[in-house]
């Protein structure tokens, strides 16, 4: 019992399974195929969570080197300052120390 086939199905069998019209086996599938789609979603699923924790992580850095800069600013005042004191006692002390030299030995 042969059927005649149009020209447009045997067009349409031919796009969609090319073994069917020439006699041939079906491709066979590979078996790895579902393991490795498998695989390979999980590998962009964690890729995804480690950029999402990445960006979280460079977020929290900026803040940290935020606020490290502010803590930075009063270091460099605190040490401006503290250079100024010692300047100015190192000065108190060359000032006093010749006003004693010239009011002479001191008598017991």
């Amino acid at each position: 019992m042969s059927r005649d086939v149009s020209p447009n199905e045997r067009v349409t069998r031919l796009h969609l399974d090319p073994a069917l019209d020439s006699g041939m086996a079906p491709a066979i599938e590979n078996p790895y195929e579902e393991r490795q789609a498998f695989l390979l979603e999980r590998i962009i699923k964690n890729v995804d969570l480690l950029n999402e924790s990445l960006q979280e992580m460079n977020r929290s850095v900026a803040a940290i080197n935020n606020h490290n800069q502010e803590i930075t600013i009063v270091a460099e005042m605190w040490n401006g300052y503290h250079r100024n004191v010692e300047f100015n006692l190192q000065n108190m002390d060359a000032h006093l120390q010749p006003s004693a030299s010239q009011a002479g030995p001191a008598k017991d």
